[in-house]
């Protein structure tokens, strides 16, 4: 009883943290998520998006062990593997929920900070990586890339 109430209220800090960011960042490509002691976690533009689309229809108690599982990463810096997170190739990670969420990203430095950069999340329904989720991811990769140099 008391795990989940330590959960519900670490979801709602971090919802709460993360409309904070929206607003104070709303000029910037990306997003904070969450910062833990070992990284950050930023949601790339169009994550926040697709992640609320993923989300539908999935309880709440999956969607909250699915952000526990974030808040996890940004705290140690890595995931049991393969369990919680895949290496996809190409430098891209899939951290993975126990009900098919999937969020895509890749590690990088952000203002000398190591981070977790989530390019999109997507509900699967099968196990094996869908092509299309890799393209999108390393595209999105690459675009931050671009605006990362231009700056």
């Amino acid at each position: 009883m008391a795990y989940s109430l330590r959960i519900a209220h670490a979801v709602e800090n971090i919802s709460r943290n993360l409309l904070v960011n929206l607003y104070i960042n709303s000029s910037q490509p990306m997003d904070e998520y969450h910062s833990g002691s070992s990284l950050t976690i930023w949601l790339w533009e169009g994550a926040e998006a697709s992640w609320a689309e993923a989300e539908v229809g999935v309880m709440e108690a999956h969607q909250a062990q699915f952000r526990a599982r974030l808040a996890r990463l940004a705290e140690f810096g890595r995931l049991r593997v393969p369990d919680h997170m895949n290496s996809e190739g190409d430098g891209i990670h899939a951290v993975k929920g126990n009900t098919g969420l999937r969020a895509y990203g890749w590690f990088d430095r952000v203002s000398g900070r190591r981070a977790f950069i989530i390019s999109h999340v997507v509900l699967k329904k099968k196990q094996k990586l869908d092509p299309a989720d890799l393209a999108k991811a390393s595209a999105r990769k690459d675009s931050y890339r671009l605006s990362k140099e231009s700056k």
